[in-house]
């Protein structure tokens, strides 16, 4: 019985811990968010960061909270295609 007691301590399968999705604005609220950076893109004159500058953003954007897998979960956007934009902003003010 010992190493019937032994063998199932050993290979029983642990759980993994849950992981919790993060949340996300709704969709809604998504496209709200995106609508307001195209007008600020449009009334900008379509205008791009520098590289330099883009990647200051960005960088602020991998090292935060709300960055998740490519995506900011407090607005929704692609973080890397919004900190492109010269007339978008964090929805938190880190730049």
């Amino acid at each position: 019985m010992r190493i019937d007691e032994l063998k199932s301590k050993l290979f029983q399968k642990t759980k993994e811990p849950e992981r919790t999705p993060p949340d996300f604005p709704t969709f809604f609220a998504q496209i709200k968010n995106l609508a307001g950076t195209l007008t600020a893109f449009a009334r900008d004159r379509f205008r791009l960061t520098d590289e330099s500058e883009w990647r200051r953003r960005f960088g602020i954007c991998k090292t935060c909270s709300a960055f998740v897998g490519n995506r900011c979960s407090k607005c929704g956007c692609y973080s890397e295609i919004k900190s492109r934009i010269n007339a978008a902003d964090c929805p938190i003010g880190k730049w």
